[in-house]
């Protein structure tokens, strides 16, 4: 006999499809604010088109696709919160990372730059209710920024430094090291690790679930 369903699952349902939804129109919004308001070469940022997969992931229940994306943007929305709430403790930015927050902006633009706060935690509440079912995320991950970093080299100038690409958003320096090569890196690592955490959280997964 099949059990009668939840109100809960339906509210959860309604949840799921509103944070999809509002995930899309985030990313859409961010992609046509820069381009009536900022440069256009930063409509190639990554933060931007995973917004929008985000919530093709979550409409369509993927956890794959969900976990791909929080790969590549839990570490560095980290780093972003970090910079931005020293700003308010010490007047200035810590790394310089969020300065232009602080600058004269439209307002929609600092909105949609917020959402560094608010995406991964949004994220994080869809992926307990949907529950990882694989853990080989971090492939498409890795797909990702590596073709979004080559796009970003040949599509855009050095000036603008989208994604951080030609040189360090952070001052920080390795040597002599091609920065490129150190980018490569530095995601491959912050994603396998990112991966790797979500995968052994037991809230998040399939099999804690079924128990």
């Amino acid at each position: 006999m099949k059990k009668p369903l939840k109100t809960g699952n339906k509210a959860t349902k309604i949840i799921l499809n509103l944070l999809g939804a509002f995930f899309i129109f985030l990313g859409i919004l961010a992609y046509g604010a820069t381009l009536k308001y900022g440069n256009q070469y930063q409509v190639f940022w990554i933060c931007y088109l995973s917004l929008i997969l985000l919530g093709i992931g979550i409409l369509r229940r993927s956890s794959f696709l969900i976990v791909s994306q929080i790969n590549l943007l839990l570490i560095t929305d980290v780093i972003w919160i970090i910079d931005f709430i020293s700003f308010f403790v010490n007047g200035q930015t810590l790394w310089g990372i969020t300065s232009y927050m602080f600058t004269n902006r439209p307002t929609i633009s600092n909105f949609i730059s917020l959402q560094h706060i608010f995406s991964m935690p949004l994220a994080l509440i869809a992926l307990y209710k949907i529950k990882i079912k694989r853990n080989d995320a971090w492939k498409l991950s890795t797909f990702q920024f590596i073709i979004m970093g080559v796009i970003t080299v040949v599509a855009t100038p050095i000036e603008a430094n989208v994604n951080c690409v030609f040189k360090p958003c952070m001052p920080l320096t390795l040597g002599l090291i091609p920065h490129q090569i150190i980018w490569l890196l530095t995601f491959f690592i912050m994603v396998f690790l990112t991966n790797k955490m979500l995968t052994r959280i037991k809230i998040f997964n399939e099999k804690e679930k079924q128990r």
